[in-house]
């Protein structure tokens, strides 16, 4: 048991700093993957089918780019946030005891608190991936477009990484760290003429899945 332990440990360390790095939102949740895994198969509880929610994340996992930084319209961003609502009322039905006695103004807080985060959590790890799943089940239009990769680039700011790619007909575009890493392992340059699919779903939000395919160097 240690050596597989060993072993797998260093795999598990890589996946878990890949996405937590490198993971638009949608994809940040696969981070939590392998210790979901450990948790399904460890303990008793009724509540563990809320580790399964990361799994989720698989399902959208190679949407790198969504063209509209929104990602969606304003009635399915809306829709996004009215998912949450099972989440609330678990919440406001078992969760009331993570709130704990002290005055009536720290008890107001920490509900005001935990309620926008779980909102938010909720919003973005599980209504956002469905909807971008709901999306992908059927392309109303397919196109393949040729372009060249004139930069890319990453700006930090505190703890978050965010990665921009310069399209040559498309201009600047917010796409995943792992999106970044493959034109630097491949070491895409600008005179490189690649290849990239834009989809655009049922739900109307455009996206590229996958990775280029480099045409000529």
């Amino acid at each position: 048991m240690p050596d597989y332990f060993l072993i797998a440990l260093p795999l598990v360390a890589f996946w878990v700093l890949l996405f937590l790095i490198c993971g638009r939102s949608w994809q940040l949740p696969a981070a939590f993957i392998p210790f979901c895994i450990w948790g399904l198969y460890s303990g008793n509880t009724h509540w563990k089918w809320l580790l399964l929610i990361p799994l989720l994340s698989l399902l959208v996992v190679d949407i790198h780019i969504t063209m509209r930084e929104t990602k969606f319209s304003r009635e399915i961003n809306i829709l996004s946030y009215v998912l949450t609502i099972p989440f609330l009322i678990l919440y406001f039905c078992y969760g009331r005891g993570f709130v704990k006695d002290g005055s009536l103004v720290s008890i107001i807080w920490n509900y005001v608190f935990q309620i926008t985060v779980l909102i938010f959590v909720s919003k973005f790890w599980f209504s956002d991936i469905l909807l971008l799943f709901i999306n992908r089940l059927w392309v109303k239009d397919k196109s393949n477009m040729e372009t060249q990769v004139i930069e890319k680039s990453m700006k930090t700011i505190g703890r978050s990484t965010s990665y921009y790619v310069v399209f040559y007909n498309l201009g600047k575009m917010k796409v995943s760290g792992i999106f970044y890493l493959f034109l630097k392992l491949r070491s895409i340059q600008p005179d490189d003429r690649v290849e990239i699919i834009i989809k655009k779903g049922c739900l109307g939000t455009e996206f590229i899945a996958g990775f280029p395919k480099i045409l000529s160097r």
